[in-house]
This record gives C-alpha cells, structure tokens and sequence, in this order.
C-alpha cells in the first residue's frame, strides 16, 4: 500500500516537472495546439521557442562565464511571420510614421520668389498653393565688374552675390537655412550676344530653381550642408551649359 502511495507521488512530480517544462509559442498556445491549429484563432505551423525571462518560468541556465538572463528577449505572444514582416516594413523615422505625419504650424499659402520650399507628401499641405515656388529673378542683383569694350569675345563680365534661402518641411517643424554662391556672366558672348542684367537674372532664376529641386528630390533629409555643396556644384554645371562663359564660385 505504501509503495502504491509512493510510485503514484512519483508520477505526480514528474507529471509537475514535464509541464514546466513545456514550453508555449507567445506564452499564448501550447506546442501541441500550434501543431495541430486547435481553436479558431489558433496559428497552423511549425513550433517557435521562446526564450522568456526568469520571471515567466524560463529554468534554463545561463552558458559559463555569461551572466544569467543573456541570450533572452521579451516574449510576442502570437508571434508570425506575417506580423514580423509588417513591423520592418514600416521602421520608427519613416514617412508613414505617425511623427512625420503630423506637420505643426500655418504653413505658406504663397510663394514669395525668394525662398524655395520643399515638402514631402505629408506635409504637402504646407507647401505653396500659388506663386513662385522657387527663385525669382529679383534676388539676381547683377552688378558690372568689367566693362565690354568690343575688342574680345566674350566681353565685359558681371556678377551677383546671392543668397539662396530653403525651406524644407519633411517632419514635425520645418527648417530654414541659406546657401551662398556667386555667379558670374559675360556682358557678351557668341551665342547669346548682349546679355542684359535682367536677361542673366531670368536665366539664373530659372536654373537655380531646377537645380535645388533636383537635389532636394534626392534626398529629402539630406543634411543642410551637403546639401549646400551638392547644390553649388550642380550650378556649376548648369550655369555654364545656360549662358556661354559663365561661372559660379563660393563668396
């Protein structure tokens, strides 16, 4: 009767410890409900381990000469494949992120042809609805430093210091920040002929503004800097390839 008394406490405790030991997908369905897909909202596949920590009943020890609780991560309950992809596939920063989306303060509801203003779809409602949304031929101040006297082509030379000012609204708040350059023209060349202050002003204006908006398309959070640098380099090819002779530098 006693050994009868014994063998079935036995049973008990080893019953006890195998269920311990049983370990569950999620801390949600047991290993053999996974497998089978038991329930109606029960997962069908393959069984995942999870290593959970020392206070959801993980008995596992740590490896030698690492502390206990390494190599262990916070449980998913319900973990798939399905779910894991939908979390990459929308990572904290991007522009689906509800940060980016949400776009502070009044916006511009006119261009004022001395600023070029960049908004990225979610801030789209910032942008200019009317106006010039770029550079206008007015910041273009060209000034005479040598005077055509007709003995060479191309003649004489003017120049404009210039101060592009951008505005990009990509997040929360939008940024302000300024690119100088200088651009130099001919007062005469062969293919052009005479050209104007106002002629080199209407060119510049038009060439800056495509010039800005095909880095900032680029890279809508490059940094101001680069952004500074990529822009004058661009000009220095566009400018020349507009107006025959001409040249953009740094002030």
């Amino acid at each position: 009767m006693i050994s009868k008394r014994i063998l079935a406490m036995f049973l008990v405790v080893i019953g006890c410890a195998l269920a311990a030991c049983n370990w569950t997908v999620g801390d949600c369905y047991p290993r053999e409900e996974w497998e089978r897909g038991a329930g109606a909202s029960a997962p069908i596949g393959p069984p995942e381990p999870i290593f959970t920590s020392s206070a959801a009943g993980d008995f596992r020890a740590a490896p030698p000469g690492e502390p206990q609780g390494a190599g262990e991560r916070e449980i998913q309950c319900n973990r798939t494949e399905s779910s894991e992809e939908s979390s990459e596939e929308s990572p904290k920063g991007s522009s689906e992120s509800s940060t980016d989306s949400t776009c502070s303060g009044p916006g511009d509801t006119a261009g004022d042809g001395q600023t070029f203003i960049f908004c990225s779809d979610a801030c789209g409602s910032k942008c200019p609805t009317s106006g010039v949304n770029g550079f206008s031929p007015t910041i273009f101040n060209f000034v005479t430093k040598i005077e055509d006297d007709g003995t060479q082509t191309p003649g004489g030379w003017q120049e404009a210091a210039v101060d592009f000012k951008i505005k990009r609204w990509v997040d929360v708040y939008p940024e302000f920040w300024s690119c100088k350059m200088t651009i130099g023209v001919p007062l005469r060349n062969e293919a052009q002929g005479k050209i104007s202050a106002e002629l080199a002003a209407a060119i510049s204006a038009k060439v800056s503004s495509t010039a800005s908006r095909k880095i900032m398309r680029s890279d809508i959070h490059m940094p101001q800097g680069i952004f500074c640098f990529k822009f004058t380099e661009e000009m220095k090819v566009r400018m020349p390839e507009a107006v025959k002779g001409a040249r953009v530098t740094k002030p």
